[in-house]
């Protein structure tokens, strides 16, 4: 006759036992999704924090209007890009010359520039810069003076050098013309550098600005755009100057004493020459 298995017998101590066991595993479980869910709140705070409030955070308000963080780390970024990049070609420079006035002049632009990129001068004069920048801008607008995408197009092609209608060439003087009027017109010439070459050059310093810098196209062209308003408004606001003055040539007549002097006014007043 088989042997029957023995039947495991729970008793109320073994029930209360595992009871606790499961009342601790679920206290455990809601504890593990409570930390998770703080923590997950906290990352997302500090994300809101860093890609939302900071960089819209005003570091600067004119008129009501903000100068943003973010707009502000994009222009502090680019300006010490062009300061470095000075500080190279100086350097570069300095290896041309053994002068010793010349090696002077250029060390002591070199220690300008470091000066300008000390953090606390460099973010300062970036404040500054973008605080005069916003007062042009807001001034221009009172005068419905604005930048063109056109103008900024232009602008920026002839920084790279690109004319599409050739480089504008002075004609020479030619010795033994018979008149010597210098022509008041430049004559374009045809340039080598083409809109395919100029167009690759733009995206490819454009991708450099993107990867070395992280200033993206729109605010580099914001950049460039303030700075054609400091010129537009300062041509606006000169343009009645007059561009010549007056100018009178006056001599005086030195003597040796008081009486010479005296003899010498004596003598214009009686009318001599």
């Amino acid at each position: 006759m088989a042997k029957q298995d023995k039947q495991k017998v729970i008793t109320r101590k073994h029930m209360a036992r595992r009871e606790r066991e499961e009342l601790q595993t679920r206290y455990i479980t809601y504890a593990t999704i409570a930390i998770l869910a703080v923590v997950t709140i906290l990352v997302v705070i500090a994300l809101v924090d860093v890609y939302v409030l900071t960089p819209n955070k005003p570091v600067a308000v004119v008129n009501d209007e903000e100068i943003t963080t973010s707009a502000y780390q994009a222009r502090v970024k680019f300006e010490r890009l062009q300061l470095v990049n000075q500080f190279a070609n100086t350097l570069q420079l300095m290896q041309s010359f053994d002068d010793e006035n010349t090696l002077q002049y250029l060390q002591s632009s070199l220690q300008q520039i470091s000066f300008q990129l000390t953090p606390e001068f460099h973010g300062q004069t970036v404040v500054d810069t973008m605080i005069d920048d916003l007062l042009i801008r807001q001034a221009a607008d009172d005068l419905g003076i604005q930048v063109s995408e056109t103008e900024l197009d232009e602008y920026i092609a002839e920084a790279f050098g690109y004319f599409p209608n050739g480089t504008p060439t002075p004609l020479p003087t030619l010795e033994g013309s018979p008149t010597q009027e210098t022509p008041s017109e430049d004559i374009p010439t045809p340039t080598p550098y083409t809109e395919d070459a100029y167009r690759q050059d733009y995206q490819d310093t454009m991708d450099n600005y993107q990867q070395s810098i992280n200033i993206t196209e729109a605010e580099f062209r914001d950049i460039v755009r303030a700075e054609i308003l400091r010129t537009k408004m300062s041509d606006e606001i000169t343009k009645d100057l007059p561009k010549e003055e007056e100018q009178i040539r006056a001599s005086h007549i030195l003597v040796d004493t008081e009486e010479e002097a005296q003899e010498v006014i004596s003598r214009l007043e009686a009318g001599e020459d």
